[in-house]
This record gives structure tokens, C-alpha cells and sequence, in this order.
């Protein structure tokens, strides 16, 4: 089965980033998928949309969530440093004070 994407208001959003839901797709009060489900649904003005990725569509998926689950949005990632790159970063350290004591 191939999958065919279609156009609606999901293409929009950008992922992993909390939108308002009342500005995204106005509609009935909805629940917070962090939220109990015996919890009474929420206005959608206080609501968080947030298109998350997922492994088998890649247009991914719009959960909605209240304001103390909403997730926080991802900053610029840190790519982790290794070994080969720490080592780089201390013979570098090493050189410029072995230049800043030089040039004294």
C-alpha cells in the first residue's frame, strides 16, 4: 500500500513546534491527550497543537495539548561532541595559550 498525502491544514505546521489550535484549525472543544480522559474537553483557545514525526508517514501527526503538558519547543540541538572532536577542541586550547604565552 503506498501512502498519498494529501493537502490540508497539517502541511502547514512545522515540526515540533507548539502552535496555538484555535489559530491552526478552529473547531469544537477537544481534549489534551496529557490530560485524563475524564477531564471535560478544552476551548481551543486553550489549546497547543503540535506536529510530532513519525517512523512510517512522513507527514507526521497533530496532537493537541493543554498549556501544563504542552511540550516544550525543541531549540537548536547541540550535535554531542566526540572523542575525535574533543581532542581536536584541547590541542586547540593547548596552541592558542602556548601563542598567547609566546607573544607576552
Amino acid at each position: 500500500m503506498k501512502f498519498r498525502s494529501s493537502s490540508d491544514w497539517r502541511e502547514a505546521l512545522a515540526f515540533e513546534t507548539p502552535m496555538l489550535a484555535s489559530e491552526i484549525v478552529p473547531g469544537d472543544p477537544c481534549r489534551c491527550v496529557g490530560c485524563a480522559a475524564t477531564t471535560a474537553p478544552f476551548e481551543r483557545t486553550d489549546l497547543w497543537a503540535v506536529k510530532h514525526r513519525h517512523p512510517n508517514d512522513p507527514a507526521g501527526f497533530v496532537r493537541f495539548y493543554c498549556v501544563a503538558h504542552r511540550p516544550v519547543p525543541a531549540s537548536a540541538a547541540v550535535a554531542p561532541v566526540g572523542r575525535r572532536e574533543t581532542a581536536r577542541l584541547e590541542r586547540a586550547h593547548v596552541v592558542a595559550q602556548a601563542l598567547a604565552g609566546r607573544n607576552q
